[in-house]
């Protein structure tokens, strides 16, 4: 008997009497397992009567996990109110304003020709210049912007 591994047996009624340090298996019934379903029966053998100890074991049930909202900013829950409120109420923002048209850093108005000229990623601006077109290519050419000669 040494060595041996005991395997579970099935009685085959309620109330079988069994050896010592004999187990009865679980009764499966379902995929979910209860305390009704497993119940394992122990006989002492240290004492002289027959005495039976009965263990249940029963299985936790699935947990459900909900999210803690206190590990969630504040600022984030308030943002997030902030933003359902406003889609109850059919209000949309954009993130920016979108502009048309670019608008020219020197004078505030539309980049726009004959006013607004580009050369070689350089704008000029008539309404702001202290000097012609002309000079303002040379003097943008000087700087090495401008066709690149061939090779």
């Amino acid at each position: 008997m040494k060595g041996q591994k005991k395997t579970p047996k099935q009685p085959s009624e309620k109330g079988q009497l069994l050896n010592n340090n004999d187990i009865i298996a679980p009764k499966q019934t379902s995929d979910r397992v209860t305390g009704e379903e497993i119940k394992y029966i122990v006989i002492d053998q240290f004492s002289n009567e027959n005495t039976m100890t009965l263990s249940t074991h029963i299985a936790p049930q699935p947990m459900v996990t909900f999210l803690d909202r206190s590990n969630i900013p504040y600022t984030t829950q308030r943002y997030r109110k902030r933003k359902l409120e406003m889609e109850k109420e059919g209000i949309t923002k954009r993130k920016y304003d979108r502009k048309k048209v670019p608008v020219c850093k020197q004078c505030g108005q539309d980049r726009i020709p004959p006013d607004h000229v580009q050369y070689f990623m350089n704008w000029f601006c008539r309404s702001t210049a202290t000097q012609s077109f002309e000079d303002w290519k040379t003097e943008i050419m000087k700087k090495g912007y401008g066709k690149k000669p061939r090779k």
